[in-house]
């Protein structure tokens, strides 16, 4: 009972010494609070130390020392620290809170959980983290903590290391020391204004690599910000390897994991049967998958890269992004359908060609590519309610590197795809303002998919709660009367959805005058918009391509009216978009249909006054009028 009774001493009344003289000058000497009003945190020190051996494998220390400047920041007191049962092993050295007047509280290791990260998936249980709690964490207490972790490099051979020397935390000083075996010659570069790498030859052979830097400057967040490692100081050291290597590599570890059970060859056997076509057995195999099998969110290369075999997916039923590809490959192909893997990255399209280098950590996804002839299909079985030939909006226009080619693809842009959301409606308008509405909205890819989640097994209350909510996106008050929508089993034609609507106070009637809205959210919207309101900017302003959108509205102004004016309905180019319009007045009937076509586009700082102006022209668009005016007998 001596040393239980001990320990808990310990932690009530902790010590006052164990602090090196470079860590209380380090603490003494660090900025006030007051330097950093938009900051939690702030890093006195960061070192961190790795030493790359023949083999790839590396021992890497890691010492943080971090100081809590407001209540938000006292939320760093919870720690968890991933790392991967397969690939490291992880050991913490040092853990503890050191109180403005000296004291210091150790994390005991007693208290250190070590635990899978998905609890209840028991394929990912190499997934693991290491957790605890910093005790007694107040506004001014400094959390000091050291690590160690030994790994084994997840691509045999392949070393990598990068940083961003900017962060929402403020840094007073870091430094990362890459020591390397003299088999070593690594390449390096520094971006975006990072300080250049120092490199020295050891005595022994070895090189050594040095990173330090120190960042004061808080980081603000902007609205359409690029992308982080085309803006923010960024440094990376990697050895060489190719494109081919890497497709070698990932086919080593999918080797034979697509062979299927029992139960997936008799679903496979089903499908066949069914369908002679190799498009429609395309379709069903990824329906099926995306019905049966439970998406795990893990992101590719944090459980390795080697996918799980298509008879443990079956069993557990769930699996992560290279699982559902890898059950989906095996099925395609015992259905007689060309079909391989695509390692890809989200959101990446028109990127620069050499942003990422050669190697595994360049990608975050892993989806299948099938063939039959010409036609080539990119599916994703994560996403749930996808068709086949749907293209997901975060990967169109990506490339893909795909397995057992060795080389890129790109998958179908937003240009070549039909608009993801087409709105339809006729609005008769009557002499009090209030309006009788058909609406009809057609959704494809993210939104057809969107839709059939949204309608499929929906309940009573769900489908009141729609009805209810529905009608004061376009008007102040009113009723659906009629609401249908598209059977949501047909995953292969775009998701419809209709809606008949008495809408009240659909138009104003000051007087004489009617005030008619252009756009369905008429006097409803908030108008305005909160994306660029700050006076001066920092970055760069970036627009990346958009899903195709198309409106056309139908509106019957009541007889007795003539129109007075009418909002300005030619095309307009905006920062970012394009909005084609066209309009026809026929009596008493007005048609107007607009495609929004979302561009890629970057525009430096020195035009942000005119992307505000331009922004705030745009969004006030929905709220221009039609004005109606009683004829005069």
């Amino acid at each position: 009972m001596l040393i239980p009774q001990l320990l808990l001493l310990i932690a009530l009344f902790p010590t006052q010494d164990g602090l090196s003289d470079e860590l209380r000058q380090a603490i003494q000497s660090a900025p006030s609070a007051d330097r950093f009003p938009n900051s939690s945190l702030l890093t006195i020190l960061r070192r961190e130390t790795t030493f790359l051996g023949p083999d790839a494998t590396t021992i890497t220390r890691i010492r943080t020392v971090r100081k809590v400047l407001t209540d938000a920041g006292r939320s760093a007191a919870e720690v968890s620290l991933n790392y991967s049962g397969h690939y490291d092993q992880m050991t913490i050295l040092t853990a503890r809170t050191i109180q403005s007047d000296g004291r210091v509280q150790n994390v005991l290791p007693a208290s250190i959980s070590d635990e899978p990260v998905y609890s209840g998936a028991a394929m990912y249980e190499d997934t693991r983290a290491k957790s605890f709690v910093f005790p007694d964490v107040r506004v001014g207490s400094v959390l000091e903590l050291e690590y160690e972790t030994d790994s084994r490099p997840r691509m045999p051979g392949f070393f990598h290391h990068s940083e961003f020397l900017l962060s929402s935390t403020p840094t007073v000083q870091s430094s990362t020391v890459i020591t390397a075996a003299p088999r070593w010659k690594l390449r390096h570069r520094s971006l975006n204004g990072a300080p250049p790498i120092k490199i020295e030859t050891l005595s022994d052979g070895r090189n050594r690599y040095t990173i330090e830097y120190s960042q004061l400057e808080e980081l603000k967040g902007e609205p359409n910000m690029p992308p982080p490692k085309q803006i923010f100081p960024y440094v990376e050291i990697a050895s060489e390897t190719s494109w081919a290597e890497v497709d070698k590599w990932f086919q080593s570890l999918a080797k034979g994991r697509e062979a299927l059970p029992a139960i997936a060859k008799t679903v496979v056997q089903g499908i066949v049967s069914r369908h002679s076509s190799l498009e429609d057995r395309v379709k069903a195999v990824y329906r099926w998958v995306q019905q049966n099998i439970r998406y795990v969110a893990v992101e590719l290369g944090e459980s390795g890269y080697q996918p799980h075999s298509a008879e443990q997916i079956c069993t557990s039923k769930y699996g992560d992004c290279k699982d559902m590809s890898t059950l989906l490959v095996g099925m395609l192909r015992a259905a007689q359908v060309e079909a391989t893997w695509a390692l890809i990255r989200f959101d990446s399209r028109n990127e620069p060609p050499d942003l990422y280098w050669e190697g595994p950590y360049s990608f975050d996804h892993c989806i299948a590519r099938a063939q039959v002839g010409d036609r080539v299909y990119w599916l994703d079985a994560t996403g749930g309610y996808f068709g086949a030939e749907d293209v997901p909006s975060s990967l169109a226009g990506c490339k893909a590197l795909v397995i057992e080619k060795g080389q890129f693809e790109k998958l179908p842009d937003f240009g070549a795809l039909p608009p993801m959301m087409e709105v339809d409606a006729s609005v008769i308008v009557k002499p009090d303002g209030s309006a009788t509405v058909k609406l009809a909205l057609t959704g494809r890819q993210d939104m057809a998919a969107q839709l059939r989640a949204t309608f499929a097994d929906l309940s009573p209350k769900e489908l009141e709660e729609i009805k209810e909510s529905m009608p004061k996106s376009f008007a102040k008050s009113g009723k659906i009367t009629n609401l249908t929508w598209t059977d949501t089993d047909d995953w292969d034609r775009p998701m419809t959805m209709t809606a008949d609507m008495e809408l009240q106070e659909f138009a104003l009637t000051p007087g004489n005058v009617m005030l008619v809205p252009r756009s369905l959210g008429g006097f409803a919207g908030a108008g305005g918009s909160a994306a660029f309101t700050d006076p001066s900017r920092k970055y760069p302003i970036f627009f990346t391509e958009a899903p195709k959108t198309k409106t056309s509205i139908r509106i019957e102004f009541p007889e007795g009216f003539e129109l007075l004016a009418s909002p300005d309905l030619k095309s307009k180019d905006f920062p970012g978009s394009r909005i084609e319009s066209d309009f026809k007045l026929s009596g008493n009937v007005l048609t107007s249909t607009s495609l929004v076509i979302g561009k890629d586009e970057t525009l430096p700082v020195d035009k942000y006054e005119d992307v505000r102006k331009a922004y705030l022209k745009q969004s006030k668009l929905a709220r221009e009028v039609f004005v109606l005016r009683k004829k005069v007998e």
